[in-house]
């Protein structure tokens, strides 16, 4: 699947008020299911990008998950920018 088309599964909603805010939770999630940012990513990359795939738990997986975010990051900023452009018509 390519990466722009994964970014665009995460609504707009999700992708202001929670992704790309000050908290930078891309940045700050650890692969360890203690992690509030992590917990957050993985609701998000289960809920809108693997929704037929259970949850995982391992520190492996959840890095995987991370490095996808980080990867998505550029894309989502890119996504947002023109979501606000059209906004603020």
């Amino acid at each position: 699947m390519l990466i722009k088309k994964i970014a665009n599964q995460i609504p707009d909603k999700v992708r202001s008020e929670v992704l790309l805010t000050e908290k930078d939770i891309i940045e700050n999630a650890s692969p360890t299911t203690a992690n509030a940012n992590m917990q957050t990513l993985l609701k998000i990359w289960h809920t809108f990008v693997e929704p037929h795939k259970e949850v995982v738990q391992c520190p492996v997986c959840l890095s995987g998950i991370i490095t996808n975010f980080k990867q998505l990051k550029p894309y989502l900023i890119e996504l947002e920018n023109d979501y606000q452009k059209l906004k603020s018509l």
